[in-house]
């Protein structure tokens, strides 16, 4: 005798419909019957705190004393001399520049430094700088040690004529 071909297919049916509510049932039983986990002590939820002030280093610019122009015979090497205090702990950076916006500028180093907190530093306009006219802006600004941090530029002008003439060197406030 043979079975109707619906009558195997309806049993199977039955069949996983059986097994997917038992899987199911099983499943809520061990999820509502396991315990929750333990509390934790999180970091941010502690109950200990701290307070404080909070301040960003400002580097200060150098404080210019004096500037001289130095024309040497007719002009032919000669230099700027700027002469500044600087508190003691920072590194001192130099830059030139032709024009007064001093932007570009070209970091530079002096042909003679001395001192720690008074600084007296000169600049040559190299052979021909006095003998031909120039004028010239130099720039100098601090940096905090192992840093990034800078002041601004301070910066002084060097105006000579022909032959070392009426030469003058001014701090640009």
């Amino acid at each position: 005798m043979m079975r109707p071909r619906g009558d195997n297919g309806g049993r199977v049916l039955l069949w996983r419909r059986r097994t997917a509510a038992t899987a199911i049932a099983v499943a809520m039983t061990f999820l509502l019957t396991h315990p929750a986990p333990a509390p934790v002590d999180a970091a941010w939820a502690d109950a200990e705190f701290g307070t404080g002030d909070f301040t960003a280093a400002t580097v200060p610019s150098p404080t210019f004393s004096s500037c001289t122009f130095n024309p040497n015979a007719v002009g032919l090497l000669s230099s700027y001399t700027v002469v500044y205090t600087i508190p003691a702990g920072y590194t001192i950076n130099y830059a030139y520049s032709a024009n007064a916006s001093f932007t570009p500028n070209t970091v530079i180093s002096p042909s003679s430094t001395s001192g720690t907190t008074t600084v007296t530093s000169t600049f040559s306009l190299g052979l021909l700088g006095g003998l031909l006219g120039s004028n010239v802006y130099i720039g100098a600004r601090l940096t905090l040690p192992s840093t990034t941090w800078s002041s601004p530029y301070r910066v002084v002008s060097g105006t000579s004529n022909a032959l070392g003439t009426n030469g003058a060197c001014a701090v640009i406030p």
